[in-house]
């Protein structure tokens, strides 16, 4: 059984074992913390930026997603958010994603550089499925987390 005392010890230890690239040590810790406090927006944000770097991006997606839920007025998590609903093909909601983001701060200059990248993204798919060209062209990608690593 978890002791519900410890949660904050579980959050601290997770968020250090991530800083020092201990990944798999920090989801264990931030699960714990999560499975004791399901409602802690800090505690689903940060298992999810984990999960992210551990290219578990589905399972991101529904951390941060819960994340943004507990605290809809936080712009950095919503701007997390759009990069991983980009990483899962999900242009439209990423851009919703992005512009809630923008309009609680402005200047968030992720969901700034994230709303460029996929609008760019999709004006060069809709340019390519108009091209009829014998050349193969390949899909822009939907922008995704920046790898210079996690937002804080």
């Amino acid at each position: 059984a978890l002791n519900p005392k410890s949660w904050q010890g579980y959050l601290n230890l997770g968020k250090l074992l991530a800083s020092q690239g201990k990944l798999p040590e920090a989801e264990r810790a931030l699960s714990q913390e999560v499975a004791i406090r399901p409602n802690d927006a800090e505690g689903q944000y940060e298992l999810g930026l984990v999960l992210g770097r551990e290219s578990k991006s589905k399972e991101a997606l529904a951390h941060v997603g819960r994340a943004t839920e507990l605290r809809p007025d936080n712009a950095e998590m919503l701007a997390t958010l759009g990069y991983l609903w980009g990483e899962n093909g999900r242009p439209k909601e990423a851009y919703d994603a992005f512009r809630q983001s923008l309009e609680i701060d402005p200047k968030n200059a992720r969901a700034i550089e994230g709303a460029k990248m996929l609008v760019n993204a999709v004006a060069e798919m809709k340019r390519a499925a108009t091209t009829r060209s014998t050349t193969t062209r390949s899909t822009p990608a939907i922008p995704t987390r920046p790898t210079s690593g996690p937002a804080k």
